[in-house]
C-alpha cells in the first residue's frame, strides 16, 4: 500500500511539474511574441520615417533642379537679350550713319536745286493768283486780301509741296524696269513735282511707264486717270526704287507706292482700274541676277523709314481701305517665311512704332480686330 501511494504521489508530482513547465513555456512564448511585435512595430515606424525622409529629399532635389533650370533659362534669356540689344545698337549706329550721309547728300542736292525751284514756285504762284483773282472778280474777297493770300499760298504752301516731293524722289530714286528710258524726261518730272496737270496731258511723253508711279506716289488722281485711260498702260507695271539698305528693290507697282505714301483714294482708283493688292512683293536685287524676297508693301505702312518719309497721314484709313479691297493679311509672304502678313505687321508695329505710341495703339487695335 505504501509503495502504491508513493508511486501515485510521484506521478502526481510529475504531472504537476509538466503542467508548470508547459505554463512557463507558454508564458515565455507570449513574452517573445510581444517582443517580436514591438520590434515589428518599431521596424515599421523606422521604415515609414525613412521613406518619408527619402521622399522629402527627392522632392527637395526636384525643386532644386527646377530652380536651376529656371535660373539657367533666365540666364540664357538675359544673354540673348543682351546680344539683341548689342546688335540693335550696332544696327542703329549704322542706320544713323547712313541717314546722316543721306541728309548731307540731300542738303547739297537741294541747295543745287534751289534756283530751279525758285522759278517753279513763281509759276505756281501765278497759277494760285489766277484762282484767287476769280474770287476778286466775283466780289467775294478784297483785292488786298487776294494779293496777300496769293503771295502766302504760292510762297509757303507751294514751297512745302515742292520740297516734300523732291525729298521723296531723292529718297526713293524711282527707275523704270520696262523697255523705256530708265528716268523721266526732266520737264515731265518737274511738271509732276509741281502738279501741273496740263503740261503732263500735253506732253508727248505722258505714256512713259513712270508717270503712273509718280502720280500714285503723289496722290495725283487726275494724272493717274489720264495715264490709265491709255489702252496700253498696265496698272501693275513695275519699277525699281532704292530700298532701306541701299539695295535696289525691283517689281514695285503703282499700288505699292500708293500704299507706302498712304494715298487711300489712289489705291481705290488703281484697284478699280485692274491694280492688284495680291501681287508678289518687290524683289531685292544683288549682283545682277540673284534675287531674294523682301518685305511686302503693306509692311511699309508701319515701317520707320516710310513713316519718316511721308508722315502719319492716314495709316488707319489705308488699312481699312486694304481690308475693303480684299487684301488677305493671313497670306504667307513667301516660302522663306512662316508668318503671314498680319502677324508680321503686328511684330513690326510693336518694334518700329515705340516712338509713336498713339499710332502704335491705333494699328494694333485695328490688326487685333481683323
Amino acid at each position: 500500500m505504501a509503495n502504491d501511494s508513493l508511486e501515485a504521489l510521484i506521478a502526481h508530482c510529475n504531472a504537476l511539474l509538466g503542467r508548470l513547465y508547459r505554463h512557463l513555456v507558454q508564458h515565455k512564448l507570449h513574452e517573445e511574441a510581444d517582443e517580436i511585435e514591438d520590434i515589428s512595430h518599431d521596424f515599421h515606424h523606422i521604415t515609414t520615417q525613412y521613406n518619408d525622409d527619402v521622399r522629402r529629399r527627392d522632392q527637395a532635389l526636384t525643386h532644386l533642379q527646377q530652380d536651376l533650370s529656371v535660373e539657367r533659362l533666365s540666364r540664357q534669356d538675359l544673354e540673348s537679350e543682351n546680344r539683341r540689344h548689342v546688335f540693335e545698337m550696332e544696327d542703329r549706329d549704322l542706320e544713323i550713319a547712313r541717314l546722316q550721309k543721306r541728309i548731307d547728300a540731300r542738303d547739297e542736292a537741294l541747295r543745287d536745286l534751289a534756283q530751279e525751284n525758285e522759278f517753279a514756285l513763281q509759276d505756281q504762284t501765278r497759277e494760285n493768283a489766277r484762282a484767287i483773282w476769280d474770287l476778286v472778280e466775283g466780289n467775294k474777297i478784297s483785292l488786298a486780301a487776294a494779293a496777300r493770300a496769293a503771295y502766302l499760298e504760292g510762297q509757303q504752301q507751294g514751297a512745302e509741296k515742292v520740297y516734300e516731293r523732291e525729298r521723296w524722289l531723292r529718297e526713293l530714286q524711282i527707275s523704270s524696269e520696262a523697255q523705256a528710258p530708265p528716268l523721266l524726261p526732266p520737264e515731265l518730272r518737274r511738271a509732276l513735282v509741281l502738279g501741273k496737270k496740263e503740261d503732263i496731258f500735253q506732253s508727248p511723253h505722258s505714256s512713259h511707264p513712270l508717270v503712273l508711279h509718280h502720280a500714285a506716289l503723289f496722290g495725283e488722281l487726275e494724272i493717274a486717270r489720264h495715264v490709265l485711260s491709255q489702252q496700253h498702260i498696265d496698272p501693275n507695271t513695275t519699277c525699281s526704287i532704292l530700298g532701306a539698305s541701299d539695295h535696289r528693290l525691283g517689281g514695285v507697282t503703282p499700288m505699292h507706292l500708293a500704299l507706302g505714301a498712304q494715298q487711300k483714294q489712289m489705291l481705290q482708283l488703281l484697284f478699280d482700274s485692274g491694280g492688284s493688292v495680291h501681287l508678289p512683293p518687290p524683289q531685292q536685287s544683288r549682283h545682277g541676277g540673284s534675287r531674294k524676297t523682301s518685305a511686302a508693301p503693306p509692311m511699309w505702312l508701319v515701317s520707320r523709314r516710310w513713316l519718316d518719309l511721308v508722315g502719319e497721314k492716314d495709316v488707319g484709313g489705308v488699312l481699312e481701305g486694304l481690308k475693303n479691297l480684299g487684301w488677305d493679311p493671313h497670306a504667307v509672304l513667301s516660302h522663306h517665311r512662316q508668318k503671314g502678313e498680319l502677324q508680321t505687321m503686328r511684330s513690326l508695329a510693336r518694334r518700329d512704332l515705340c516712338d509713336r505710341p498713339e499710332l502704335q495703339r491705333e494699328v494694333l487695335r485695328f490688326l487685333d480686330r481683323w
